[in-house]
Protein backbone atom coordinates (compact mmCIF):
# COMPACT_ATOMS: atom_id res chain seq x y z
CA UNK A 1 0.00 0.00 0.00
CA UNK A 2 1.23 3.49 -0.78
CA UNK A 3 2.71 5.50 2.09
CA UNK A 4 0.49 8.08 3.68
CA UNK A 5 2.13 11.49 3.56
CA UNK A 6 -0.18 13.91 5.31
CA UNK A 7 1.04 16.92 7.27
CA UNK A 8 -2.26 17.44 9.03
CA UNK A 9 -3.30 16.09 12.42
CA UNK A 10 -2.65 12.45 13.40
CA UNK A 11 -6.40 11.91 13.75
CA UNK A 12 -6.97 13.13 10.18
CA UNK A 13 -4.16 10.95 8.85
CA UNK A 14 -5.56 7.92 10.68
CA UNK A 15 -8.97 8.52 9.13
CA UNK A 16 -7.36 8.43 5.69
CA UNK A 17 -5.58 5.15 6.45
CA UNK A 18 -8.74 3.60 7.88
CA UNK A 19 -10.70 4.57 4.76
CA UNK A 20 -8.07 3.14 2.43
CA UNK A 21 -7.77 -0.14 4.31
CA UNK A 22 -11.54 -0.57 4.59
CA UNK A 23 -11.85 0.01 0.85
CA UNK A 24 -9.24 -2.67 0.22
CA UNK A 25 -10.98 -5.14 2.52
CA UNK A 26 -14.28 -4.58 0.76
CA UNK A 27 -12.74 -5.75 -2.52
CA UNK A 28 -11.65 -9.07 -0.99
CA UNK A 29 -13.92 -12.08 -1.24
CA UNK A 30 -14.94 -14.46 1.57
CA UNK A 31 -13.02 -17.20 -0.25
CA UNK A 32 -9.86 -15.10 -0.33
CA UNK A 33 -10.17 -14.19 3.33
CA UNK A 34 -10.75 -17.83 4.22
CA UNK A 35 -7.57 -18.90 2.43
CA UNK A 36 -5.61 -16.03 3.93
CA UNK A 37 -6.90 -16.89 7.41
CA UNK A 38 -5.72 -20.48 7.02
CA UNK A 39 -2.21 -19.28 6.14
CA UNK A 40 -2.23 -16.88 9.09
CA UNK A 41 -3.27 -19.65 11.49
CA UNK A 42 -0.45 -21.86 10.21
CA UNK A 43 2.12 -19.11 10.66
CA UNK A 44 0.93 -18.23 14.16
CA UNK A 45 0.91 -21.89 15.15
CA UNK A 46 4.50 -22.17 13.97
CA UNK A 47 5.81 -19.36 16.16
CA UNK A 48 8.07 -20.72 18.89
CA UNK A 49 6.48 -18.41 21.46
CA UNK A 50 3.04 -19.78 20.63
CA UNK A 51 4.17 -23.43 20.60
CA UNK A 52 5.51 -23.13 24.13
CA UNK A 53 2.77 -20.85 25.49
CA UNK A 54 0.58 -22.06 28.33
CA UNK A 55 -1.92 -19.20 28.14
CA UNK A 56 -2.93 -17.10 25.14
CA UNK A 57 -5.44 -14.31 24.64
CA UNK A 58 -7.00 -14.08 21.20
CA UNK A 59 -10.11 -12.81 19.42
CA UNK A 60 -12.98 -14.05 17.33
CA UNK A 61 -13.38 -12.13 14.08
CA UNK A 62 -15.57 -9.24 13.24
CA UNK A 63 -16.54 -8.90 9.58
CA UNK A 64 -13.49 -9.13 7.30
CA UNK A 65 -11.06 -9.98 10.12
CA UNK A 66 -8.82 -13.07 10.09
CA UNK A 67 -10.61 -16.12 11.51
CA UNK A 68 -8.51 -17.73 14.25
CA UNK A 69 -11.22 -20.04 15.61
CA UNK A 70 -9.74 -23.33 14.29
CA UNK A 71 -6.36 -22.43 15.79
CA UNK A 72 -7.96 -21.59 19.14
CA UNK A 73 -9.88 -24.88 19.14
CA UNK A 74 -6.62 -26.73 18.51
CA UNK A 75 -4.87 -24.87 21.32
CA UNK A 76 -7.68 -25.73 23.73
CA UNK A 77 -7.46 -29.38 22.75
CA UNK A 78 -3.72 -29.37 23.43
CA UNK A 79 -4.23 -27.95 26.93
CA UNK A 80 -3.40 -24.30 26.34
CA UNK A 81 -5.53 -21.88 28.32
CA UNK A 82 -7.35 -19.45 26.03
CA UNK A 83 -8.82 -16.08 26.96
CA UNK A 84 -11.06 -13.83 24.88
CA UNK A 85 -11.94 -10.17 25.42
CA UNK A 86 -15.17 -8.96 26.95
CA UNK A 87 -16.01 -5.28 26.46
CA UNK A 88 -17.74 -3.07 28.99
CA UNK A 89 -19.24 -0.41 26.76
CA UNK A 90 -20.31 1.84 29.63
CA UNK A 91 -16.77 2.19 30.99
CA UNK A 92 -15.05 1.74 27.60
CA UNK A 93 -12.91 -0.99 29.14
CA UNK A 94 -11.93 -4.48 28.01
CA UNK A 95 -11.03 -7.49 30.14
CA UNK A 96 -9.83 -11.05 29.51
CA UNK A 97 -12.06 -14.02 30.34
CA UNK A 98 -11.13 -17.68 30.00
CA UNK A 99 -13.04 -19.93 27.62
CA UNK A 100 -12.86 -23.72 27.54
CA UNK A 101 -15.19 -24.34 24.59
CA UNK A 102 -15.68 -21.91 21.70
CA UNK A 103 -19.29 -22.93 21.18
CA UNK A 104 -20.52 -23.42 24.71
CA UNK A 105 -18.72 -20.49 26.35
CA UNK A 106 -19.12 -17.80 23.68
CA UNK A 107 -22.22 -15.65 23.25
CA UNK A 108 -23.24 -12.86 20.83
CA UNK A 109 -22.37 -9.40 22.10
CA UNK A 110 -23.01 -5.84 20.95
CA UNK A 111 -21.74 -4.55 17.60
CA UNK A 112 -21.17 -8.00 16.14
CA UNK A 113 -18.74 -9.12 18.82
CA UNK A 114 -18.69 -12.66 20.11
CA UNK A 115 -17.48 -12.73 23.68
CA UNK A 116 -17.17 -14.92 26.77
CA UNK A 117 -20.46 -15.63 28.50
CA UNK A 118 -21.36 -14.88 32.10
CA UNK A 119 -20.12 -18.26 33.32
CA UNK A 120 -16.54 -17.55 32.22
CA UNK A 121 -13.94 -16.51 34.77
CA UNK A 122 -11.80 -13.39 34.57
CA UNK A 123 -8.25 -14.22 33.51
CA UNK A 124 -5.20 -12.88 35.30
CA UNK A 125 -3.36 -10.92 32.62
CA UNK A 126 0.02 -11.55 34.22
CA UNK A 127 -0.38 -15.24 33.36
CA UNK A 128 -0.71 -14.58 29.62
CA UNK A 129 2.24 -15.62 27.47
CA UNK A 130 0.98 -14.14 24.20
CA UNK A 131 -1.84 -11.94 22.93
CA UNK A 132 -3.18 -12.15 19.39
CA UNK A 133 -4.32 -8.62 18.60
CA UNK A 134 -6.60 -7.56 15.73
CA UNK A 135 -6.20 -4.21 14.05
CA UNK A 136 -7.45 -2.28 11.09
CA UNK A 137 -3.85 -1.62 10.02
CA UNK A 138 -0.28 -2.18 11.18
CA UNK A 139 3.00 -0.83 9.91
CA UNK A 140 6.29 -2.70 9.65
CA UNK A 141 7.41 -1.22 12.94
CA UNK A 142 4.49 -2.90 14.70
CA UNK A 143 2.47 0.27 15.32
CA UNK A 144 -1.22 -0.63 15.40
CA UNK A 145 -4.19 1.32 14.09
CA UNK A 146 -7.47 0.17 15.62
CA UNK A 147 -11.05 1.08 14.85
CA UNK A 148 -10.93 4.19 17.01
CA UNK A 149 -12.34 3.02 20.33
CA UNK A 150 -9.01 2.61 22.11
CA UNK A 151 -10.03 -0.64 23.85
CA UNK A 152 -6.89 -2.59 23.00
CA UNK A 153 -4.60 0.38 23.62
CA UNK A 154 -5.95 0.70 27.14
CA UNK A 155 -5.93 -3.04 27.78
CA UNK A 156 -2.36 -3.49 26.56
CA UNK A 157 -1.28 -0.79 29.02
CA UNK A 158 -2.55 -2.90 31.96
CA UNK A 159 0.11 -3.10 34.71
CA UNK A 160 1.66 -6.55 34.94
CA UNK A 161 0.86 -7.49 31.34
CA UNK A 162 4.09 -8.84 29.86
CA UNK A 163 2.77 -11.10 27.10
CA UNK A 164 4.21 -11.15 23.60
CA UNK A 165 2.05 -8.91 21.40
CA UNK A 166 1.22 -10.50 18.06
CA UNK A 167 -0.64 -8.30 15.59
CA UNK A 168 -2.87 -10.25 13.21
CA UNK A 169 -4.11 -8.91 9.88
CA UNK A 170 -4.25 -9.53 6.16
CA UNK A 171 -1.32 -8.37 4.04
CA UNK A 172 -3.37 -5.59 2.45
CA UNK A 173 -3.71 -4.08 5.94
CA UNK A 174 0.05 -3.52 6.30
CA UNK A 175 0.86 0.11 5.54
CA UNK A 176 4.15 1.95 5.29
CA UNK A 177 3.49 4.04 8.37
CA UNK A 178 0.91 4.44 11.08
CA UNK A 179 1.33 7.84 12.72
CA UNK A 180 1.92 6.89 16.32
CA UNK A 181 0.46 8.80 19.23
CA UNK A 182 1.53 8.27 22.82
CA UNK A 183 -1.36 5.92 23.63
CA UNK A 184 -0.97 3.72 20.54
CA UNK A 185 0.07 0.12 21.19
CA UNK A 186 3.07 -1.40 19.40
CA UNK A 187 3.30 -5.08 18.51
CA UNK A 188 6.34 -7.33 18.91
CA UNK A 189 5.34 -9.34 15.84
CA UNK A 190 2.83 -8.86 13.02
CA UNK A 191 1.55 -11.92 11.15
CA UNK A 192 -0.17 -11.84 7.76
CA UNK A 193 -0.86 -14.56 5.21
CA UNK A 194 2.29 -13.50 3.33
CA UNK A 195 4.88 -12.93 6.04
CA UNK A 196 5.80 -12.59 9.70
CA UNK A 197 7.18 -9.18 10.60
CA UNK A 198 9.31 -8.83 13.73
CA UNK A 199 9.24 -5.20 14.83
CA UNK A 200 12.12 -3.27 16.26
Amino acid sequence: MDPVNDSRSPAHTKRIVRARVRAGLETSSPEQRGAWSASIRESIGGLAEVRRARAIMAFLPLSREPDLAPLLASLLTSGVRVALPRVDWSSKAMAAFEVRDLERDVIPGPHGLREPGEGCRAFEVGALDAILVPGLAFDRGGVRLGRGGGFYDRFLATPGLRALRIGVCFELQVVDEVVRQEHDAVMDVVVTEARTIVSG
